[in-house]
């Protein structure tokens, strides 16, 4: 199969992460991932209304340019590549949707004082 494009970020909270870990990564390659994301993630909480939309309108552009190159990548496959394409991405979203409901357990074991953060992940707008 022809290269799939990269996936942007899901939610400007997303987006901001992964900034700041590969921002982080650079400075300290010592420090555990899992600590850079939650100190993102308490910097995230902190951050006030007006940057979150300039992080969303970041975003804004890459879901654009994602749709375009996605549409022109699955309009290229013939019938059977776009059969195998369809199953692989089937058993990747599942994996992934198994992946993160792992996740969403394991944080609400871990933190319950988190909740107000737990829809963010999806792109949901209401952490603005």
């Amino acid at each position: 199969l022809r290269r799939e494009p990269f996936e942007p970020a899901r939610s400007h909270k997303q987006l901001f992460i992964t900034d700041y870990v590969k921002k982080h990564r650079r400075k300290d390659k010592k420090t555990p991932e899992a600590k850079l994301v939650a100190a993102a993630k308490d910097i995230w909480r902190e951050t006030d209304k007006k940057d979150k939309k300039k992080w969303l309108k970041m975003l804004e552009p890459q879901r654009q340019r994602y749709i375009e190159a996605y549409t022109i990548f699955v309009r290229g496959l013939n019938k059977e590549e776009l059969e195998l394409y369809t199953d692989m991405k089937a058993r990747r979203d599942a994996e992934e949707e198994a992946r993160r409901a792992n996740e969403s357990e394991d944080s609400e074991e871990s933190s319950s004082d988190d909740d107000s953060d737990s829809d963010s992940e999806t792109g949901s707008d209401s952490d603005l």
